[in-house]
This record gives structure tokens, C-alpha cells and sequence, in this order.
């Protein structure tokens, strides 16, 4: 069966705490792997309380609240899959693994590598980014021994409306655009999408311009507007509106969360 399910994209990055500190609570919306480098950490999630310590990682699974206490100078990484839908099995079975696990040497590579490419504006960087994020979570589960299989393949449709969307999500999109570029009508894209993605094709491109949008403010010093811009919002206003329902905070307060620890130098 597919474990990780259908998702909008991969996310990977990394952290120092200097002098320690904590996160939370907060509720996790995305199946997110975390793992720690240097130090340890102290996680409560959900009904859940145990010790991540230096070279081992967990998977956390989305919709339980969480609250970590890190030490002194910890140093730990994250990979995730954003607004993961799992199915019940794959609940369960993620939720059976072991609590902790030893982070391998290749999973330490795949990460090493997705961080050369950190706050690249290049479309090919930031794929191989999400390519090696999705690759640290099938790394993790295949270590873990979970059973992982390929996601079945779309409708050509789809796939043709997603590499439109994918490609030029900057772009003014409707369904009429997507739907011409699927081959099909609006209405048969419409339910091929909620059959294949739960979520509609203008859904679909709402979430990759705003995950984008968040991206560029965690990882970038371009201004919000220009964000905006370049990310398909009309104005800085909607922009802020969108980020504020989805992250819970306005996009200054997205940014400075992101740059408020120093993040790890090669």
C-alpha cells in the first residue's frame, strides 16, 4: 500500500537552538519527520511523551498536538510531506513504528544534500529539494521496515493540468486554462481531481502558490508584495489573507518565525 498518500509538495530543513529552547504547542498539520543531529529533544505529542536523542528521528503524524523542549545547542532536521492524506491502515501503520529511530548515514546524506539547495530560486533546485525531502521519508520508513509502494499513476489529465500548474502557477490560471490543457472539460477535471487528490483543480493551485509564497518568505529576503506577485496572488492584501488561514500568522510573522534561529552552515 502507499504509506505517505497523496500530498501538495515535500519540505526539508534544519535548525540550531544555541541556548536551547522550545516550539509549540501547535497542532501538526503534515506528516513530518524529525531528527536530531546534535543534542536532543523532548517531545510531547498527542498522548505521547519520549526522549529524541542524538542520532535518532520520529515520524509525527498530522492532527495531534505537539511540544518540544530541545537542549542546549541541539541541532536537528526535518522532512515532510505537506497535508498528507492518510487512510486509516496507513495511520495505524505509521503509528506501530518504533518511537525512535537511528538515523542512517544515507539519511544523513539525502538531507546534507537537499540543504545545498536551500533558498535556491532556480524551478530545477527546488525540485531536486522536494525530490530528496520526499526521498528522506521513504529512506526513514524503508529503515524503519515499513512497507512503502509507489503512488498509482494519475489520469493523463491530471498530470497534464498539474504540469501547467506546476509550471506556471505564477500565471492568472482558471479552470477553463487547466481544463483546455487536460484535454478534457472543466466539470471531468473537476472530478477526476477529487477522485485522485481530494481537492478540486483550483484548490490545487491555491495551495502550490501559497506553499511557494511561504517557502520564498522562510527562505528568502524579497519583499512580501513581490512575493505576492510572483506568486499569483492579485494583491499583497489576498496574499496575506490566504497566508494568515493556512499558517496561522500574517506573512511578517511566517518570516521572522523562520529567521528566528540561525539555520546550520556547512
Amino acid at each position: 500500500m502507499n504509506i505517505i498518500g497523496k500530498n501538495t509538495g515535500y519540505i526539508v530543513n534544519d535548525v540550531v537552538y544555541g541556548d536551547g529552547g522550545t516550539c509549540g504547542p501547535r497542532i501538526q498539520p503534515n506528516l513530518q519527520l524529525v531528527y536530531v543531529f546534535r543534542g536532543s529533544c523532548h517531545i510531547d505529542a498527542g498522548d505521547k511523551s519520549f526522549e529524541l536523542e542524538e542520532g535518532q528521528a520520529t515520524l509525527l503524524l498530522p492532527g495531534r498536538v505537539e511540544y518540544f523542549v530541545f537542549a542546549p545547542d541541539t541541532c536537528h532536521g526535518w522532512s515532510q510531506a505537506c497535508n498528507a492524506q492518510l487512510s486509516p491502515e496507513a495511520f495505524n501503520i505509521i503509528d506501530s513504528l518504533p518511537q525512535c529511530v537511528a538515523v542512517s548515514k544515507r539519511l544523513e546524506e539525502l538531507h546534507r544534500m537537499a540543504m545545498t539547495c536551500a533558498g535556491s530560486l532556480q524551478p530545477a533546485e527546488q525540485s531536486l529539494q522536494e525530490s530528496l525531502a520526499e526521498s528522506i521519508l521513504a529512506c526513514f520508513l524503508a529503515d524503519a521496515g515499513a512497507s512503502l509502494t509507489p503512488n498509482p499513476p494519475l489520469p493523463t489529465a491530471v498530470e497534464r493540468a498539474l504540469d501547467l500548474i506546476h509550471n506556471h502557477y505564477q500565471e492568472p490560471l482558471d479552470l477553463d486554462a487547466l481544463a483546455v490543457a487536460a484535454a478534457i472539460s472543466g466539470p471531468h477535471l473537476i472530478r477526476l481531481f477529487k477522485e485522485h487528490l481530494s481537492t478540486t483543480p483550483i484548490r490545487y493551485l491555491w495551495q502550490i502558490r501559497t506553499r511557494e509564497a511561504i517557502n520564498l518568505l522562510r527562505n528568502t529576503g524579497l519583499g512580501i508584495s513581490e512575493i505576492a506577485y510572483r506568486c499569483g496572488f492579485q494583491t499583497p492584501y489576498h496574499f496575506s489573507r490566504v497566508v494568515r488561514e493556512t499558517a496561522g500568522a500574517s506573512p511578517r510573522q511566517v518570516r521572522h518565525a523562520a529567521w528566528s534561529h540561525p539555520k546550520v552552515s556547512e
